[in-house]
């Protein structure tokens, strides 16, 4: 616990700038709103570099289109006279045409895993930038289906795992979603393999939900109907079982394209070419509520193609047979009689043509593919993703008409058709948009609860106002593992009032949710903050901004998303930052790193003045850019780590133990250097069960400026099992 008070002792020191008011009930998580110096905004996620792939509006409609030849090969040599567009069958003059590449020309078919480096230890993930994203995936697994087989979960993991060692290429972003997890579930969009490994994990079959690719026949004999065995006519009479079957079947529907909604919602900001490759054994539509799922079905259709998503629809059962299985004992004088069992066999097949029918559908609409009837997944995905290496832009400008509509009259849906002259080409776009521009259906401002909760359960960050979230893993003897949470809010992007009394003023809400590895809220923070500033102050609070930190007991290891959101009441902007946090089991004994601090000379240094002269700040500003909370340091500053060691052997004779610690630099997926593990110097350590290591790097005016991984490798020489090594890594950006 003594990483984790030396944190708060650090911030406690540091001058408060910044005056909130209307401080948090006391039944809340620990949190400390605290200010540091900061003279440059962090480095933010953004949307540049991302192509405007489809544009509906008044003076252009946009489009893409993916050609193919008879093999399926995508042609890429086509220019703009190859092609025709056309609206509600009406050609249109093309006055906008490009091609664009999703593959890296000098990537591989197939990219096999990353190698282990020396000592054994994972390499740190690539954190990528918006304009290294080349393709933005999403594999939804359809685990809430009642129709979703054992086998077929078995066989979606499978596939999924061969996805991420072979199949996933520089530059992708890829999110392994459930439909059956709450909105919780919906982790960030990531590169790292380490993150998606723990997301296969937690697909697992649901026997609750589980009826099978088709209903057991259930004979008269069964029903306990004896007097009807003969009469057929009695299997379509509707009990109350058959009532609930069909309101289960609805139910799950709704909740399927509920979710896809949902994901294509938070898709519309993403770089790159978006795909959803949903995993499911597709619906059966009749005897439901069909204008309740067909409403929601265009919405995700019309979605879809507003965001730029294709979606790829695969079902997992592989080749399903529609005949009778071994269970279903259909002989005798007594049981189902022969007429019925044609009728059950061909009820049987229509669900199947249904289902399948209904994942054609949504692929078909949204420019993807559909996958049936294969019990080779894998193929599946390598088909979608060959058809995502390239598309054609195609733009026209629309007649006024297009967009016209009579008050109180519905809105007309616009087909769309494109036509390639070349013989032998087949030519797939979307199916068309309905008579409203992006501007028209951009939702009406919502209240501030309303955003805030947007916000934090979406999985992706927005970025009105800039936020910087550092999470650090620590353990507590009393509490057990505990994870703090340090917020940057940068001041600049948030409105204060004009000066009254010498006091400016402004107010923010704080919304901070903490989700459970199922969706589930685990915590959460919502508050309202009064802002004070002096007149005299404003400039220095702009630049030290303030740094937000919470305190979040964790009774369980595992993974854990942290959401957080800020929105400033004058202007209505919102800003949000999410991190996936990994709690360690330390009751297994293996050898475990806390998160890593990281700070330079003059932050450490001002600390130390303060905390020596017992003044409550030093007397120069302090930096939150080099604090642990934002992390960006000076080509010619020494670089200070801190972490924690758990569960060391100690040596029978000594009581002591025994670890070595090497250190590496990385970059864009590379290791720049590596200083050899040495021994630690563990004298001056009073426990035992945590372990404080800490040393510094003197970074030269020659190293670039840029975004670095620092990685720390403790190996334990009294450990003889294969967790004798643990590792942690920290992210950085070096500045001019």
């Amino acid at each position: 616990m003594r990483l984790l008070l030396s944190i708060g002792l650090i911030f406690a020191l540091v001058a408060p700038t910044v005056a909130l008011q209307n401080p948090p009930s006391s039944n809340a998580p620990s949190k400390t709103p605290l200010t540091q110096d900061d003279k440059s905004k962090p480095a933010q996620p953004n949307a540049a570099g991302q192509e405007g792939v489809v544009k509906i509006g008044v003076t252009l409609v946009q489009i893409d289109a993916i050609v193919t030849d008879k093999q399926g090969r995508q042609v890429a040599d086509l220019s703009k006279d190859d092609f025709e567009v056309y609206e509600d069958g009406k050609r249109q003059l093309i006055t906008n045409f490009s091609y664009f590449k999703t593959e890296a020309a000098e990537a591989p078919p197939l990219r096999p895993p990353p190698p282990a480096v020396k000592g054994g230890a994972p390499a740190p993930p690539v954190t990528l930038k918006p304009t290294q994203v080349r393709r933005s995936i999403a594999l939804v697994v359809d685990d809430a289906s009642e129709y979703m087989t054992p086998s077929a979960v078995v066989a979606i993991r499978d596939a999924l795992r061969k996805f991420v060692d072979e199949q996933m290429q520089p530059g992708d972003l890829v999110a392994i979603l459930r439909d059956g997890s709450g909105m919780g579930a919906l982790q960030q969009f990531t590169a790292d393999r380490r993150l998606l490994y723990a997301a296969i994990d937690r697909v697992r079959w649901k026997p609750l939900s589980y009826l099978g690719t088709f209903a057991p026949v259930e004979t008269p004999i069964a029903r306990g109907r004896q007097s009807t065995a003969r009469n057929p006519d009695s299997l379509d009479q509707k009990d109350l079982r058959d009532e609930v079957k069909q309101q289960g079947q609805q139910t799950f529907t709704v909740g399927l394209l509920g979710s896809l909604n949902f994901i294509v919602r938070g898709m519309e900001t993403l770089p790159g070419r978006k795909s959803v490759m949903l995993f499911s054994p597709g619906f059966d539509m009749r005897n439901m509520d069909s204008n309740r799922i067909s409403g929601s079905l265009q919405r995700l259709i019309e979605r879809s193609n507003r965001a730029a998503v294709s979606i790829y629809a695969i079902d997992p059962r592989g080749l399903v047979n529609p005949m009778f299985s071994a269970e279903e004992n259909l002989s005798g004088d007594r049981w189902l009689p022969f007429e019925a069992r044609d009728r059950v066999m061909q009820g049987r097949t229509q669900s199947l043509f249904y289902q399948q029918g209904a994942l054609d559908y949504m692929a078909r609409e949204t420019g993807g593919l559909s996958f049936a009837n294969t019990n080779d997944i894998p193929y599946a995905i390598r088909h979608a993703l060959d058809d995502q290496k390239g598309y054609y832009l195609i733009g026209y400008v629309p007649e006024a008409s297009t967009f016209k509509h009579a008050a109180g009259a519905s809105m007309a849906f616009h087909k769309l058709g494109v036509r390639v002259k070349r013989a032998g080409l087949r030519v797939r776009t979307r199916s068309g948009f309905i008579g409203m521009t992006n501007d028209e259906l951009r939702p009406a401002v919502a209240s501030s609860m309303q955003q805030l909760v947007s916000a934090v359960t979406s999985p992706f960050t927005t970025g009105d106002i800039h936020l910087n979230l550092t999470s650090l893993f620590s353990s507590d003897a009393k509490q057990g593992p505990v994870v703090r949470s340090l917020l940057h809010i940068d001041l600049n992007d948030l409105t204060f009032s004009e000066p009254a009394d010498g006091v400016r003023r402004a107010n923010i809400n704080v919304a901070a949710f903490t989700f459970g590895d199922n969706g589930n809220v685990i915590d959460q923070v919502i508050e309202t903050y009064a802002l004070q500033v002096r007149e005299e102050n404003i400039e220095r609070a702009r630049q030290t901004g303030l740094v937000y930190v919470l305190n979040l007991p964790v009774k369980r290891p595992g993974t854990y998303q942290l959401r957080t959101a800020i929105r400033d009441n004058a202007s209505g902007h919102v800003g949000s930052a999410n991190e996936l946090i990994e709690v360690p089991d330390l009751k297994k004994r293996r050898l475990t790193l806390s998160g890593i601090i990281l700070s330079d000379n003059e932050w450490l240094s001002g600390y130390g003045s303060a905390a020596i002269g017992g003044a409550t700040a030093p007397e120069h500003r302090l930096s939150a850019a080099s604090s642990p909370a934002v992390r960006k340091f000076r080509a010619d500053s020494s670089l200070h780590y801190t972490t924690a060691v758990y569960n060391a052997r100690l040596d029978e004779a000594t009581h002591m133990p025994r670890l070595s610690l090497t250190v590496r630099l990385w970059r864009d997926g590379a290791m720049l250097f590596e200083i050899p593990a040495a021994p630690l110097n563990l004298s001056s350590q009073a426990d035992w069960q945590e372990i404080i290591v800490a040393g510094s790097l003197k970074l030269t005016r020659a190293i670039k400026p840029g975004d670095y991984t620092l990685q720390l490798l403790v190996d334990d020489q009294l450990a003889k099992d294969k967790s004798h090594t643990a590792t942690q890594w920290m992210d950085f950006h070096i500045v001019e």
